[in-house]
């Protein structure tokens, strides 16, 4: 088996060019393509149903994918008929967030709360494995509730789990 990481997470936005504005003001990201473009001739939406699950009935309007520096890509989304009212909270069964990896959280947060984000408390620092000099997270939510959480670890985390063989990943500096 060649598993080689993470290669995006997926996001279900309500407005995919102020989701995009948002990623690229807050982190820098740039957009690496259009998928579907809004409105476009070419709507997703039956035809996935057997793919990926999307309802038969629904489908998506525009989709975009993103890289934020040395991470995991980010695809967008944006659908025709969203179907839940509230952002998946922290509690909930399934994705509920994502991490960005920061050399200086309190600033990444900054723009982050500039871009249209808001900040919760902190800067944190971590506790039990993850805790360690100058070890923090920060979590924020995106204009329309999504939860991100930046964190820094200049102090590698303890990997104490019996049988665990690496070390918890990060992205390499810039």
């Amino acid at each position: 088996m060649a598993v080689r990481g993470i290669e995006h997470v997926g996001m279900t936005v309500p407005d995919i060019a102020e989701a995009e504005a948002f990623f690229i003001k807050a982190f820098g990201a740039e957009v690496l393509y259009r998928g579907v473009a809004k409105d476009g001739p070419d709507q997703p939406g039956a035809d996935m149903a057997e793919v990926n699950g999307v309802p038969a009935d629904n489908g998506f309007r525009a989709l975009s994918m993103l890289r934020i520096a040395g991470g995991a890509n980010l695809e967008l989304f944006e659908a025709m008929t969203p179907t839940r009212a509230e952002v998946p909270q922290i509690t909930d069964m399934g994705v509920h967030h994502f991490s960005i990896y920061c050399d200086d959280v309190k600033a990444v947060g900054e723009a982050m709360a500039a871009a249209g984000g808001t900040m919760l408390k902190g800067p944190n620092p971590f506790f039990g494995q993850e805790e360690g000099e100058g070890n923090v997270l920060w979590f924020g939510r995106c204009p329309w509730g999504s939860l991100i959480e930046l964190l820094q670890f200049p102090t590698p985390p303890t990997c104490d789990a019996p049988g665990a063989t690496h070390m918890r990943w990060q992205p390499p500096p810039a």
